[in-house]
């Protein structure tokens, strides 16, 4: 099988293949041929070493003597599922549970194709060029403990932009050509904080907006990142809005599994 291209992202990997089968008669002769697009689609789950593949055979370039077939995938670890097409079908759809190791890994199968009257027809076997990466990292909520993610795909924070003053602060370090994209360094964080929040430079500050009540320091890219520091642009920003911050983030690297030294994009929609 050839693989070609489609579209992934931090929870999703995906790949299709062509799989071309003849049917031959006990001379070697071709009695009918077809071609199927194969397509291999994994959800991971970053709260599970279990992902769930999801298998679609789509038959194409088809001569009229193909019968109806049934392709039998079969994962290394076992599991299987059957996707069954009759003659005036071209689409049908199977999905496994699968377990994941841990580390880097990928997902290889076989297809048995069932065809009436003839013997079995197991295809070479079929590797997914998606890298994956699971793990116990003890560092994360205890419900997030062992999980997978897609590691080629940088994860987006998006929620941000639900706290104005922070929001702000952001935008403003973008217009002053601090990164949109982040490494994770939690053990950066204090020495992070003070250099950004030094009390010269809060000093330096204006003065805080009128409608902020109890003010905190808040700087960008964020302290716990390799780039955050002294050279971070601050801002008085709300207490409240700092707390909430801090919760929005670790539930983001939870859920798509950011550790140090890991990258993410920052984003304000």
């Amino acid at each position: 099988m050839t693989d070609t291209s489609c579209t992934a992202d931090r929870i999703t990997v995906c790949a299709n293949s062509f799989l071309p089968v003849r049917l031959l008669d006990k001379d070697g002769a071709v009695i009918a041929q077809a071609t199927y697009l194969i397509g291999v689609d994994q959800t991971l789950n970053p709260k599970s070493l279990t992902r769930t593949v999801r298998v679609t055979a789509t038959r194409f370039l088809i001569d009229p003597n193909f019968p109806a077939s049934e392709l039998i995938f079969t994962a290394k670890s076992g599991q299987t599922t059957t996707v069954a097409i009759s003659p005036g079908t071209f689409q049908a759809q199977g999905s496994m549970e699968v377990p994941a190791p841990l580390g880097n890994s990928t997902f290889s199968m076989t297809a048995t194709l069932l065809v009436p009257d003839a013997e079995p027809i197991t295809t070479p076997a079929y590797n997914d060029p998606n890298t994956l990466r699971c793990d116990n990292n003890p560092g994360l909520k205890r419900y997030y403990e062992q999980g997978c993610i897609n590691p080629a795909v940088t994860p987006v924070l998006t929620t941000m932009s639900g706290l104005p003053y922070i929001a702000n602060n952001i935008r403003n370090a973008f217009w002053n050509l601090r990164p949109s994209t982040l490494t994770r360094n939690k053990g950066a964080t204090g020495a992070n904080r003070q250099a950004a929040c030094s009390a010269a430079r809060m000093k330096a500050l204006p003065p805080a907006d009128p409608a902020i009540v109890d003010k905190s320091c808040d700087e960008y890219p964020f302290a716990g990142t390799s780039e955050g520091g002294a050279n971070a642009i601050i801002a008085w920003v709300p207490l409240a809005e700092q707390n909430s911050q801090g919760g929005l983030l670790q539930s983001f690297y939870s859920d798509n599994r950011v550790f140090d030294g890991d990258k993410f994009q920052v984003t304000l929609p």
